[in-house]
């Protein structure tokens, strides 16, 4: 007999270096966003993952460097991405 196991979906989480990499800077940069609680973070076992509205809340605020030229700024700006 097979099972079929529905798990909800939950919102989008993004590594530190997929943060960075959007963001243009350096990682540190990253952590230094979640200590001062600009980014959310999520704990999963010992990975830090950041939901992608957390991002995107920072992006809509323009508190990070970099953060007007990013791609999904601009996807933001024009109702492209949804959280």
């Amino acid at each position: 007999m097979v099972r079929n196991v529905v798990r909800p979906v939950g919102p989008p989480m993004l590594t530190v270096r997929e943060v960075a990499e959007e963001l243009a800077v350096c990682r540190a940069t990253v952590y230094a966003l979640l200590e001062r609680g600009e980014l959310e973070r999520v704990w999963v076992g010992r990975c830090i993952r950041i939901p992608a509205a957390s991002l995107d809340a920072l992006l809509v605020r323009g508190r990070c460097c970099g953060a007007a030229g990013s791609s999904r700024f601009s996807a933001l700006q024009q109702g492209l991405v949804t959280s």
